[in-house]
Formats: structure tokens, C-alpha cells, sequence
């Protein structure tokens, strides 16, 4: 072996080692988890079957309903911020500001389809993990709640 495979080796060794090192805090009485070495278990921690999600749907005068996308509610931040920023919104009693806000910008957009949506809902829904991973876009949550409703004034397009 030359010097630089040598070298290469080393350093592939520590960085696997650093890599790795989170893992040892599983074990520990207190684990502290800092970034950007983190030992969370993102994809493996054990959840519950049921969780419950807030979001905002549409209908159309036929009664079909449409999931408003999370940029219409609340434009220039990301899928995660919205949804927070959703969820606190209803949880200070904000929904019908919410409501009317997103109905005025359903109302601006031309595109198919909510151009066709004239009532928009405020809802969190008790969602089932397992079943939405089995029938994605087939899946129709339970146990809704409304907490504000509202017209899409469409001549505003």
C-alpha cells in the first residue's frame, strides 16, 4: 500500500467513526442529541397509530372536494412552516381569518382545478398512519372538525 491510500483509509475510518459516534448516546442514562451529529431516530421512532392533522379543503358546487395546497395558505415558507403556522392559527382561534384569507386567494387563482372551488373549510383530521400508506390518494380521513367555513367570492378572478 503507498502513502495516500494510506491516508485515504484514515480519514475514511474517522469520518465513519464520527459518523457513527451518535449511536453510543442510546446507551446512556441522559443521551444529548446536537446537530449536525444526531442519534434521533427520524425514520425509526416508534408513533402512534393515529395522528391528527389540520389543513384546509375546498369544494366545488358539484361537492368534490380539493386539498388546498399549503403555499395558498400561507405563500413563501415551506411545507413544514405552513403547516405549524396552520395548526397554531386554529389553536388561537384564528380560523375564520384563515378562512377568509384563503378564500380571497382561491378566488384570485385561475387555475384549474380551484378555479372551481367556491367553499373552502378550516379542519384537522385523526388520520390513520397505516391506512393512508396503503391507499395514498384513496384515503378519506376520519373524525374531522371544522372550525371555520367560507364562500370563494369568484368574481375577484
Amino acid at each position: 500500500m503507498n502513502k495516500d491510500k494510506i491516508i485515504i483509509a484514515s480519514i475514511s475510518i474517522i469520518l465513519i467513526l464520527v459518523v457513527a459516534s451518535p449511536v453510543l448516546e442510546n446507551w446512556k442514562d441522559e443521551p444529548k442529541d446536537s446537530f449536525p451529529l444526531s442519534y434521533y431516530p427520524m425514520f425509526t421512532k416508534a408513533r402512534g397509530e393515529k395522528t391528527i392533522v389540520w389543513y384546509l379543503y375546498g369544494e366545488d358546487k358539484d361537492r368534490y372536494s380539493y386539498t388546498i395546497p399549503n403555499n395558498f395558505v400561507i405563500p413563501g415558507v415551506g411545507f413544514n412552516t405552513a403547516r405549524k403556522q396552520i395548526r397554531r392559527m386554529i389553536q388561537n382561534n384564528q380560523s375564520a381569518e384563515l378562512c377568509e384569507s384563503t378564500a380571497k386567494t382561491i378566488g384570485r387563482i385561475g387555475m384549474e382545478p380551484y378555479n372551481k372551488i367556491t367553499y373552502v373549510a378550516v379542519v384537522s383530521s385523526r388520520v390513520d398512519i397505516s391506512e393512508f400508506m396503503k391507499k395514498r390518494n384513496n384515503y378519506r380521513p376520519r373524525d374531522n372538525r371544522i372550525y371555520a367555513n367560507c364562500l370563494v367570492d369568484s368574481t375577484l378572478r
